[in-house]
C-alpha cells in the first residue's frame, strides 16, 4: 500500500461511516473500535513482522488505534442519547478529525521511510 492509497482508504472508511450514521443506520460501537476492520488496521497487521520495530511504524499505529477508539467513543455517545457529544468528537474541528490529520502525517512519515512510500 502507498501512502495515497493509504489516505484514500481511510477517507473512504471515514465517509461511508458518516454517510452510515447520516441515514440514521445503528453502528456498534465496539465494531467501530475495531482495529482490523480497515484496509490501514489489516495493512498493520501484516506489516508488523518487518515494520514493528520502526518508532514511525508504532507512532502510526498507535495513532490508528487512537482514531477507532475516538469514533467508538462517538458512538457510545450517541447510544446514551448524547448526539451533541458525538458530533462534537466527529466534526471537523472535533478531536476524532485531529487524530485522523496526525494518522496521515504518521503514515507519511512512515511510508517515506519504507518500500511501500
Amino acid at each position: 500500500m502507498d501512502i495515497k492509497r493509504a489516505i484514500f482508504s481511510h477517507m473512504a472508511w471515514i465517509g461511508d461511516f458518516k454517510h452510515r450514521l447520516g441515514r440514521g443506520e445503528t453502528i456498534a460501537a465496539e465494531d467501530a473500535g475495531q482495529t482490523d476492520r480497515c484496509e490501514i488496521g489489516r495493512w498493520f497487521i501484516e506489516h508488523e513482522g518487518d515494520l514493528g520495530g520502526m518508532a514511525e511504524y508504532k507512532a502510526a499505529r498507535d495513532t490508528h488505534d487512537q482514531f477507532h477508539a475516538c469514533v467508538r467513543d462517538a458512538l457510545l455517545e450517541a447510544e446514551k442519547g448524547d448526539s451533541d457529544g458525538a458530533m462534537k468528537l466527529l466534526d471537523e474541528s472535533g478531536l476524532c478529525v485531529g487524530i485522523s490529520r496526525d494518522l496521515m502525517e504518521r503514515l507519511d512519515a512512515l511510508f517515506s521511510r519504507t518500500d511501500d512510500g
